[in-house]
């Protein structure tokens, strides 16, 4: 069976790659889903501020496990540039000012790609909808991957408390009760 990939934005894979390692390139559930970064992506995580609030980014088995990227071909490459190119000028509008290049970048992969796209920028969620991409929250790729019997119940709970406290995505309560039915209690 075809993977069905799904991009993962930067901040996505900073909230779920410590605790559910390896993240990128490894299939599960039935439908063999698999979750990518885009160069992009890599890039912005190769910034050496950001170990000093995650020491773990540097290790080897996480630098690695971020080169894997989805192959696509040269004619997906040309819709990604055109793609890119339309939602640049949408993103200047003002009901959707916030998207930054990269996150464009992200969307307009997703388009040519056919995939879905994770994120919790509202800025990138609305624009993503705009152009009917499925974009996800994290929570709901938390729920993906525990449906497929990837990670356990145990493990959202721990990642979503986590979360929580220390890097709240947009909707993280609402979406916590809207997928697993649960009520996140705030500290």
């Amino acid at each position: 069976m075809p993977q069905k990939k799904i991009l993962i934005d930067t901040n996505t894979y900073i909230r779920l790659s410590k605790d559910i390692h390896p993240l990128l390139g490894e299939v599960f559930g039935d439908q063999s889903y698999c979750l990518y970064i885009l160069k992009e992506a890599y890039e912005e995580l190769q910034n050496p501020r950001l170990e000093t609030s995650f020491y773990w980014i540097e290790e080897t088995e996480y630098v690695e496990n971020r080169k894997k990227f989805p192959s696509i071909s040269r004619v997906n490459k040309r819709e990604i540039k055109d793609n890119f190119q339309y939602m640049w000028e949408t993103a200047q509008e003002p009901e959707f000012i916030g998207p930054s290049e990269t996150d464009i970048i992200y969307l307009a992969t997703a388009l040519a790609l056919e995939i879905p796209v994770v994120t919790d920028d509202q800025a990138m969620v609305k624009l993503g909808l705009e152009y009917g991409i499925e974009v996800m929250s994290t929570v709901k790729l938390l729920k993906l991957m525990h449906d497929s019997n990837h990670i356990t119940l145990e493990e959202v709970d721990r990642i979503v408390k986590y979360l929580n406290v220390y890097d709240r995505p947009s909707n993280l309560h609402e979406d916590y009760k809207k997928y697993f039915d649960k009520t996140l209690v705030s500290l």
